[in-house]
């Protein structure tokens, strides 16, 4: 992606620490930041080539050199054939991940900006999915228990009622009339929007003590946005395990119907939702980000928005792949949790 994207990261660099000076030595400058960028390296650890290729580009230093390996290539058919180059720890992927380099907007270091956004979204996001997991089953249990159907009607066309809801309008609702005293004094219970950017020195604890209580909307219109989904999944799952023939087993051997709910329906019933997981969290990281702009919050959503704006692709491209990790954890989590719940699956 970052070799299709428009513009020459080496113009952008040279821009970003433009000096009178380079006007008349831009080549050379030119090939020494090409250098100081690694981007004089191959691309990956390996590559495939045609046979003919030469290892050294600059090897074909004259038009001679290239008639000359036209000539042989055409001559022997075995040059047809593609070869391993093995380029080691010398390349352009391995050097970018470790070392993401500047950000072209403002000429910090892409690590630094990253690691001050992270710590923000980490916290909205694993906050909104426990609590939306938490009130999620609570509530599906609660359904489930239920027996007038007219109630559980009315109940689950609420849930859903704010499920339809787009997120950006339901924060837009909250945040105009819960933190302002324009509506009435008592409408004004949250804090105003807005965080700082966390310092990389200073433990993020105390910055989540001084605002974290400014997280508890954003936190708020994510879990209802979830709850929905989970309390009918969960509330269809366990009525469907209310059904299966474990559970009359276990009533016939004198367990009690709270003992049957809680050690035989739910945890059988939990495993459906284990795989919800595996959506949850990249789901809450891409609902983080229309939150994070509309509560100003500057986490890694904000951050990539921001950057694509600017077409501050070193920036991007590592957000993107930190997204993908989180994805891939996701899907181990999930498998975890099945082993967990449900011992039998290997």
């Amino acid at each position: 992606m970052s070799k299709a994207v428009p513009g020459d990261p080496v113009d952008d660099r040279l821009a970003l620490n433009f000096d009178t000076t380079f006007e008349g030595n831009y080549e050379k400058e030119y090939a020494r930041l090409k250098k100081e960028l690694f981007l004089d390296l191959p691309y990956f650890y390996f590559a495939l080539a045609p046979n003919h290729f030469p290892k050294d580009i600059q090897a074909l230093a004259s038009k001679a050199d290239v008639q000359a390996k036209r000539k042989d290539f055409f001559s022997d058919r075995g040059l047809f054939l593609p070869t391993l180059r093995w380029h080691g720890l010398q390349n352009q992927y391995h050097k970018w991940l470790f070392n993401s380099g500047l950000s072209i907007s403002d000429g910090s270091p892409v690590n630094y900006k990253i690691k001050r956004a992270m710590v923000w979204t980490v916290f909205l996001v694993l906050t909104s999915i426990i609590f939306s997991y938490f009130f999620g089953i609570g509530i599906g249990l609660l359904l489930s228990s239920i027996r007038s159907k007219k109630v559980v009607r009315w109940l689950e066309g609420l849930l859903f009622g704010i499920y339809a809801i787009p997120v950006f309008w339901l924060a837009t609702l909250l945040l105009v009339f819960f933190t302002t005293k324009e509506y009435g004094a008592w409408t004004n219970i949250f804090p105003t929007v807005g965080l700082s950017p966390i310092d990389v020195g200073d433990p993020w604890y105390l910055r989540l003590s001084k605002y974290g209580s400014q997280l508890i909307l954003p936190t708020v219109v994510l879990v209802l946005h979830n709850l929905a989904f989970i309390s009918t999944l969960t509330k269809r799952n366990i009525d469907k395990s209310k059904k299966m023939g474990f559970v009359t087993t276990s009533k016939a051997y004198g367990f009690s119907k709270k003992e049957v709910l809680f050690k035989e329906v739910l945890p059988f019933s939990l495993i459906p939702l284990i795989t919800s997981v595996t959506s949850a969290i990249p789901a809450a990281i891409s609902g983080s980000l229309v939150i994070e702009i509309i509560f100003n919050i500057p986490g890694m959503g904000r951050l990539l928005y921001k950057s694509i704006l600017n077409y501050d692709w070193p920036v991007v491209f590592p957000v993107v792949m930190i997204i993908a990790c989180f994805t891939f954890l996701s899907f181990l989590i999930a498998d975890i949790l099945y082993r967990t719940v449900d011992p039998r699956i290997s």
